[in-house]
């Protein structure tokens, strides 16, 4: 018994109890689950997101999407006006033939935003080398896309669908 009692001894020594604070060095915490706030360290702040300077704060799921580099909305659609998937639009309106507007949820705060479209399930090489997508008509609130043919460069409706996606500052 003498001999087991040195070794629970150092298990209570060397445990970290929940009662009190206490301080780890050089431990290795497997799966740690912290609550509440992390001395020393803050949240980040709209300003802070838009910046994207700070390298000392937090990001929050809620403040991510102000960073310059996240993407502010974006759409998978078809020359129907019609959104498979999308975030951050409220809806898409048919202009005319090849000709999809996009209407954002939240507007940029000017007409200098950067989207680019692409076209998606192109079903042969045939029709990946007829058509092209363009984005025109940019607006704080608005992206207007188009499917080109290129023989004759005219906007056209087509099967193949399209995605957009948008940066800028909101």
């Amino acid at each position: 018994m003498a001999g087991i009692f040195p070794s629970v001894q150092k298990i209570l020594r060397d445990a970290v109890t929940l009662v009190a604070q206490q301080t780890l060095t050089n431990k290795t915490l497997t799966a740690p689950v912290l609550n509440g706030s992390v001395t020393g360290t803050s949240i980040a702040t709209q300003a802070q997101q838009e910046t994207g300077t700070a390298t000392d704060v937090l990001v929050t799921s809620g403040r991510q999407q102000f960073h310059p580099s996240a993407a502010k909305g974006w759409v998978y659609g078809n020359w129907a006006a019609t959104a498979n998937a999308s975030y951050n639009v409220t809806s898409l309106a048919d202009d005319g033939a090849g000709i999809v507007t996009i209407t954002w949820a939240t507007d940029f705060s000017s007409a200098n935003q950067c989207s680019v479209a692409s076209l998606n399930n192109v079903p042969d090489a045939t029709a990946a080398s007829t058509f092209v997508s363009q984005v025109s008509a940019v607006a704080a609130g608005t992206t207007t896309v188009y499917s080109i043919r290129m023989s004759d460069f005219a906007a056209v409706d087509t099967d193949i669908g399209f995605s957009c996606v948008a940066l800028g500052d909101q």
